[in-house]
């Protein structure tokens, strides 16, 4: 359960979502007015009144309303195949409650897992987890400024399943008991979801939304709430705002997934046709108003652990417009102009000597209030004022000169292949992404397309994309003064006002050239020499992997499904990854996931690598897992042969180019700053390492390590490794089985020989779990009243697939229990949870362990908590139902993961390298449905020792000074 926080932007996306409307350009309103004379094209009137003027609708989505009001759609969809989502979105979020109120509606959202007329409490997420859906990943919720979305993934679409998840929908719309003693014992669950998300990023939000929005109920109405209210606030209260706003007028039911419709459909009438609303409705929610006249202001936001950012902003009415034609070809104006003022940003980020990190121009609007474009610049740590400068002489160079025909050309390549690639997979598409489309349209009224129709309509206003017409449109779009300009930094700035304008006054004295016109060169690495020849190809027959290993030891393995139409995904391994690291070279992995496509070729920097590939659906750059470098990404099966060239580039001809050193040391103050902003962060970058003794390849170092790393540290231990260690390709989806071996023939099966296989030597595999014990406190940099509590308990690694087994749902029922005693009864935390980790690289290295957020003033409570959930584990077997509750989503995830191409991937990319992997793929559901209560208890016993626990408490630094 979360609150979510959302702007309506637009990027680069399909016309799905181009829904954001603005006054059209003069050229534009001179084709509208020479349009009008011809004869009106049809309408599309959706049942829920959504209306377009010539765009058509998804025939594949059908609509409803019930006579109550209540609306519903529905879809079938086949991916991943015998599965289904639902999504149950109440038109009501925290800018519907009043003073004494806020925070409520997010309350709301946690008691409808608390109780209800015929759920008792605590039972409802038990009922889920018994149909092998797991609370968090598969049950979930959010609130937001303007509603409230119930989710729940289904694992099987069976009538059983289907019938609990309506069952569970109607006794959320309509029949929770919001019972007091139920509140009381969610308030400590609220208020320290309230602590966890209290991140210097949400502070930010608040601030600037206040100024740039003053008489909106945004910056007074952050979904959280008011921590009095939450503290204070009677049941009586929350069960008002429930009765007012949870009405089937106000509630829309979306299920898309691989069922009947028909069926669906008259399940749904059965179960919420008698549906009423209980008392009078509440008011309709008032965002207020913006004014988009507004005279320029500035502000600005302070805190140690932001990145220095600069957002200049021009207002506009916001104006809402049915779908239609002329609607998206203003939108595809727009995101054209944000595509080529993005990479203009870019390609400044990755100069030798940048002077920025990034930037772009948007068109967004805030929940239909106004309409923004927002020069966002992301600047150099503690250098907001050259990042202003660079962004307003970037905004006057585009004004001044327009854009050019190779940026336009570039853009509009990669919109053809988008459009292209989604009519070509649409019938592919993820339930959650169409379901979660549809409840996007909700608010906007507007019509959801299918991707064939986008793309017709793509192609028939595309012509009108013309250099003249975009510069035009941007011209007149952008060039008004800006009404707000907002500054966050690490440091406050006294007079932000005055040097403010003193830095745009200087910056608009500086003249400004017309943008290069450069000539892109051919693809360097378009011949690699004679393709590789086949020495072996074989069949793993009950898995349909096929095996082939070329004349020079590149292993490539195949794996077709149709589990998503028209895409290829690929993985490539080499090496021993990070076991290959020396000690000395800390966080050289983080610098080169991140670095590694800045460093680009030998024959061709990042940005024109960029340009070359325009319209090509292929990824750049390799990064280091724990026992092997490399890749995985999705493509198209005609891009695969291009996609296969890159790799191979990146593999035998990196270019570890300085552009990555100087992108870097421009980053790396403001990620380092987020080390220990949270506890969180704490627990994910600093603790591995001291789990490790020490062990650099863990976690992430001290901010020095960090910028002592460069791509020389890359280039020394990456590049003789890279042209001699043995490479396996596993390609799965939907492509031609002779043309995936011809591409890797033609790159990787053309490079000189390899090794067949590479030995490790034995002490890089050493990593020992700390001998210390007992309770470490460490400290960060955020709120007084944040906090975690973690505790340990070392185990081995996962050679003993039995054991492994054991373990995994050991930390499974452990989850559950810490969830009724801590959240349930004590209501003292948000989400606790508990996980075994078992290595496959390091010897004998593994553990369990418990995450709980919480408050400093509840940990002796929270500790003394996980301490007896493991004396009880230690002291008797679970319950059946804790063990069925803990297996059955692993199980449900069993059967699910073979019909996802993520899943085959993962096994096709070592089915030569790593055999012995694949055969514990074979036996690993058995294992699961053998494991007892009794095996659970023993691996307690064992494991979950008390002079075994490591507790990590990581409270703020203002809440005491000094070290334990």
């Amino acid at each position: 359960m979360k609150f979510r926080l959302k702007r309506s932007s637009l990027f680069i996306v399909s016309a799905i979502a181009l829904s954001v409307s603005m006054p059209v350009s003069q050229v534009l309103a001179q084709e509208n007015t020479a349009a009008q004379t011809t004869p009106a094209a049809p309408m599309t009137v959706t049942p829920w009144g959504h209306q377009s003027i010539d765009i058509p609708a998804d025939p594949a989505v059908r609509y409803g309303v019930l006579e109550n009001g209540m609306k519903y759609a529905l879809r079938k969809n086949e991916t991943p195949k015998g599965t289904a989502v639902v999504r149950m979105k109440v038109a009501m979020g925290s800018v519907a409650e009043a003073d004494n109120e806020q925070g409520l509606a997010h309350f709301l959202e946690h008691m409808a897992f608390n109780g209800s007329k015929n759920v008792p409490e605590g039972e409802m997420v038990k009922i889920l987890e018994r149909q092998g859906l797991s609370f968090g990943a598969d049950t979930n919720a959010y609130t937001s400024f303007d509603e409230t979305v119930y989710k729940l993934d289904l694992p099987k679409t069976d009538d059983k399943t289907v019938d609990t998840a309506l069952f569970l929908m109607r006794e959320t719309a309509s029949n929770l008991t919001i019972a007091p003693e139920a509140v009381d014992r969610e308030r400590g669950v609220v208020l320290s979801e309230m602590q966890f998300r209290n991140s210097p990023g949400l502070r930010q939000f608040k601030q600037q939304i206040k100024f740039e929005a003053p008489d909106t109920a945004f910056g007074t109405r952050l979904p959280i709430g008011a921590e009095e209210v939450l503290k204070t606030a009677p049941a009586e209260r929350i069960r008002g705002l429930y009765e007012r706003y949870y009405r089937p007028e106000n509630t829309t039911l979306v299920i898309v997934g691989d069922f009947d419709v028909d069926a669906m459909e008259a399940k749904i009438k059965k179960d919420f046709a008698d549906w009423q609303g209980v008392g009078e409705p509440g008011a309709p929610m008032e965002f207020g108003t913006v004014d988009p006249n507004r005279a320029f202001a500035i502000s600005s936001f302070a805190d140690p652990a932001v990145s220095s950012e600069v957002e200049m902003t021009i207002l506009k009415p916001y104006a809402r417009e049915d779908d239609s034609k002329a609607k998206y070809k203003t939108d595809f104006f727009k995101s054209v102009a944000n595509s080529i003022m993005s990479r203009r940003f870019q390609k400044l980020a990755l100069a030798s000597d940048a002077k920025i990190r990034g930037g772009s121009v948007s068109f967004s609007d805030l929940y239909g209030v106004v309409d923004q474009i927002s020069l966002a610049i992301n600047a150099k740590e503690g250098d907001w004022k050259t990042g202003l400068m660079v962004g307003e002489q970037e905004l006057r160079r585009a004004l001044t000169y327009g854009f050019t025909q190779a940026e336009l050309d570039e853009t509009l390549a990669n919109f053809d292949t988008y459009f292209k690639d989604q009519a070509e997979q649409a019938d592919t598409r993820r339930n959650q992404q169409l379901a979660d489309a549809i409840i996007g349209s909700v608010d906007k009224k507007t019509i959801i397309t299918a991707p064939k129709d986008d793309l017709a309509i793509y192609m028939e206003l595309r012509p009108a994309m013309t250099l003249d017409a975009i510069n035009e449109f941007f011209k007149s779009a952008v060039s008004r003064p800006p009404n707000t300009l907002f500054i966050t930094d690490k440091k406050a700035i006294e007079n932000v006002q005055g040097e403010a304008m003193a830095v745009l006054a200087e910056s608009m004295r500086v003249a400004v050239d017309a943008p290069e016109e450069v000539v892109t060169k051919a693809f360097a690495y378009d011949n690699f020499g004679k393709a590789g020849t086949i020495a072996a190809d074989n069949m793993i027959d009950d898995l349909g992997i096929r095996t082939i290993r070329f004349a020079n030891n590149v292993k490539l393995n195949l794996k077709k499904t149709d589990f998503e139409k028209g895409k290829v995904r690929f993985s490539l391994r080499f090496g021993n990854g990070q076991l290959s690291f020396p000690q000395d070279k800390g966080s050289l992995a983080t610098f080169m996931q991140s670095m590694s496509a800045t460093g680009a070729l030998k024959e061709h920097d990042a940005v024109e690598l960029r340009r070359i590939l325009a319209g090509r659906n292929v990824s750049t750059g390799l990064s280091a897992g724990t026992d092997s470098f490399g890749t995985s990404g999705t493509t198209i099966a005609d891009d695969l042969s291009m996609q296969m060239k890159i790799l191979a580039a990146f593999v035998t001809q990196g270019g570890y180019r300085s552009e990555a050193d100087g992108v870097w040391q421009n980053a790396v103050d403001g990620f380092a700053a987020q080390l220990d902003a949270l506890p969180q962060n704490i627990a994910r970058f600093t603790v591995p390492r001291m789990l490790a003794n020490g062990d650099t390849r863990f976690g992430i170092g001290s901010a020095e390590e960090l910028k002592a790393r460069n791509i020389a540290d890359v280039k020394a231990v990456l590049e003789p490794i890279a042209m001699t260690a043995p490479v396996e390709i596993a390609i799965v989806g939907d492509f031609d089985e002779d043309g995936a071996i011809k591409a890797v023939a033609e790159s990787f099966g053309a490079l000189p020989q390899r090794l067949a296989s590479s030995e490790v030597d034995p002490a890089a595999r050493a990593v020992s779990f700390t001998a210390d014990r007992g309770v470490k406190t460490l400290y960060h940099k955020g709120a007084a009243d944040q906090g975690l509590l973690l505790a340990y308990w070392p185990t081995t690694d996962d050679s003993d697939l039995k054991s492994e087994a054991i373990r995994d749902l050991t930390a499974e029922a452990m989850s559950l229990l810490l969830l009724d005693e801590i959240r349930e009864k004590l209501g003292a935390t948000y989400s606790p949870s508990a996980s075994s980790f078992a290595s496959d690289d390091f010897t004998g290295y593994g553990y369990i362990s418990s995450f709980v957020i919480a408050a400093p003033d509840k940990m002796d409570v929270i500790s003394k908590a996980v301490k007896e959930v493991t004396q009880q584990m230690r002291d008797a077997p679970v319950s059946d139902d804790v063990l069925l509750r803990a297996r059955q989503p692993i199980m449900e995830r069993f059967e699910k993961q073979l019909r996802e191409n993520g899943f085959w991937l993962g096994l096709a990319g070592i089915a030569q390298g790593k055999p012995d992997r694949v055969e514990r793929y074979r036996q690993q559901k058995a294992l699961f449905e053998a494991v007892t209560t009794a095996d659970i208890q023993a691996a307690a016993q064992q494991y979950l020792k008390d002079a075994d626990n490591l507790e990590f408490r990581i409270v703020s630094d203002k809440t005491q000074s000094g070290t334990e």
